[in-house]
């Protein structure tokens, strides 16, 4: 039983820090797709007045 048990504690101490590390990876990818989302929506704000801009110097 002290084997089992042994490999069982030594197994969740193996996995602890995978999923730990997995957790840090996670929060920094959805960090980086956050930043990348504000990017792309005020780059595309800022191609949108481009054209708007355009548009109504073209119509006047």
């Amino acid at each position: 039983m002290k084997k089992k048990q042994k490999i069982k504690a030594e197994y969740g101490f193996a996995i602890f820090p995978y999923l730990f590390l997995n957790r840090m990876e996670l929060a920094s990818l959805r960090q980086h797709s956050v930043f990348n989302g504000i990017a792309f929506t005020k780059m595309a704000a800022k191609q949108y007045k481009a054209v708007l801009a355009r548009a109504t110097k073209i119509s006047q």
